[in-house]
């Protein structure tokens, strides 16, 4: 068995270092690591990682008089989605239904995803809300009705959150 690096049969060890690295599909080797074109080269061999990159998106916050925002950090690789957020979206209430928008197209998962996360409810209380990702890539927060609920008027957050899916 040999292996292809960078056009090269036969090399044995990469020996990737802080000034070499490798590259995939036709992207240009980087100083250090493995390098993925901007743009996937899909292969039909599916063993075979053809797709990686880190982003990111501004998340929004509805339902609120305000509409507050944070960083959405996303991971991709191969057809499989991890993102997490860290902040504290905050606003005052104006409707008992808060989504998060602001996803790209690209990420948009190609079935519904349920997850859970830390929400603040209107009475200040720390409960967790069952989170709806749709085919559309807006993230939708409900409560269990009662106490610890969304309502539409005093002051509700959506706390840190995270999860994966599958693009297909």
């Amino acid at each position: 068995m040999s292996i292809v690096l960078n056009g090269t049969t036969g090399v044995t060890t990469p020996g990737l270092s802080s000034t070499t690295g490798a590259a995939v599909g036709g992207a240009t080797a980087g100083a250090g690591g493995l390098a993925f074109p901007a743009t996937a080269v899909a292969v039909a061999d599916v063993n075979t990682l053809d797709d990686y990159e880190e982003g990111s998106f501004t998340g929004t916050l509805t339902g609120c008089t305000t509409a507050p925002t944070t960083t959405v950090y996303v991971t991709k690789i191969g057809n499989a989605i991890i993102f997490h957020f860290d902040g504290d979206l905050t606003g005052t209430s104006n409707a008992a239904t808060k989504t998060v928008t602001g996803m790209p197209a690209a990420y948009f998962p190609a079935r519904a995803v349920n997850f859970t996360t830390p929400v603040k409810d209107n009475g200040g209380s720390f409960v967790y809300g069952q989170v709806f990702l749709n085919t559309s890539g807006v993230f939708n927060y409900t409560i269990d009705a009662g106490a610890n609920s969304f309502t539409s008027s005093g002051t509700a957050s959506v706390k840190k959150m995270s999860g994966s899916y599958t693009l297909a």
